[in-house]
């Protein structure tokens, strides 16, 4: 006997597909994680940000260029893991806790209505 009754996957990855507030989670998720890597002197790169589903958008009108550039040296003192590719770079170090937190989130759904 199957331990889940009446499970059809499908239908459950529609809604997390689907599901607005997964997405806003994950993209506020990933936002938090990725902060320290963020470049940070006046704190606008950090703060100004818009969080879609599945989106973290950073607003400062310079936000592509420092994100971009390769060469630059960036202030370590508030941020110390501070780079350009900041999303790239964190990646590595941050992907179990964001997919812990994206399940544990999940889990606590019902996703069977």
């Amino acid at each position: 006997m199957p331990l889940i009754k009446n499970f059809n996957k499908n239908r459950i990855l529609s809604k997390v597909k689907d599901n607005e507030d997964i997405g806003k989670h994950a993209a506020e998720t990933w936002r938090k994680l990725v902060e320290p890597y963020v470049p940070y002197n006046t704190g606008r790169l950090c703060n100004d940000v818009t969080i879609k589903p599945y989106v973290v958008q950073y607003n400062a009108p310079y936000a592509s260029t420092v994100y971009n550039d390769l060469k630059r040296n960036f202030r370590k003192d508030k941020h110390p893991l501070a780079t350009a590719k900041w999303s790239e770079v964190a990646a590595p170090a941050v992907r179990d806790y964001f997919v812990q937190e994206m399940q544990d989130y999940i889990d606590g759904m019902d996703l069977n209505d």
